[in-house]
């Protein structure tokens, strides 16, 4: 964040399933364990807000005993809710953390793009999935036969509104363009952003070939694309 303090978080297969981690520019850290997270989920990105970490809670299951069972270590599991936890950046430690349960289609959220709040609205930004990018067990892949991340799934810039008034959330999709990797000008992280940039691209089956870089405005849904092309002697 602008301040020079690093956020970040470990999660487990077993209770607490995630560990909360701030540490502050002077090294000193504080810590918290979630004991009312609701499952292991395998929680890859956040948002920041001026007030609170947000993390999302969705099916994409981390489970390491799945594999004596002869699963992969991750697993999807829609039927789970997705779930989100606001912990307060001002008390990180002991602040009443409050938990959201999303009731949308199941979808997947690897990277966070920005967050805004306007009075009793949260907006999360984010390409979103309809599956996690990664081999599953319903893929039935054999052998070395494996797809891996864009191959096997394709994102689309969109948007949950949270009303943290009725504590409900509502998805929809603001583009319909390919894009994953986004990101903000971090210096001001948690203040509301109006440039976010991504990586874009064309459908390619079931995933998408990422060539681009886009250039959004997030106030007015403007793009600038630049891709590379091979210089002609």
């Amino acid at each position: 964040s602008a301040t020079g303090t690093l956020y970040g978080w470990a999660y487990s297969n077993h209770k607490p399933y995630v560990t909360i981690h701030v540490v502050q520019p002077d090294g000193t850290v504080a810590s918290r364990e979630l004991w009312d997270a609701p499952y292991s989920s395998e929680v890859h990105d956040m948002w920041l807000t001026a007030d609170y970490m947000v993390l999302p809670f969705q099916g994409f299951v981390f489970d390491p005993d799945r594999i004596e069972r002869g699963q992969s270590v991750q697993g999807w599991h829609p039927e789970l809710p997705t779930m989100l936890a606001l912990v307060p950046r001002d008390d990180v430690e002991n602040g009443e953390i409050r938990w959201i349960t999303a009731e949308i289609e199941p979808q997947y959220i690897m990277h966070t793009l920005a967050a805004d709040v306007d009075g009793d609205t949260l907006t999360l930004e984010a390409p979103i999935f309809e599956r996690p990018p990664f081999p599953l067990d319903i893929d039935d892949f054999q052998g070395e036969d494996v797809q891996l991340f864009f191959n096997l799934a394709r994102s689309t810039l969109g948007r949950w509104k949270v009303d943290l008034a009725a504590g409900s959330v509502k998805s929809e999709l603001l583009d319909d363009q390919p894009c994953e990797l986004p990101k903000v000008d971090e210096r001001f992280y948690g203040h509301g952003q109006r440039w976010g940039y991504l990586i874009g691209g064309d459908a390619k089956g079931k995933g998408m070939r990422m060539h681009s870089l886009v250039v959004r405005d997030r106030r007015t849904g403007a793009e600038q694309r630049y891709q590379r092309r091979p210089l002609v002697p």
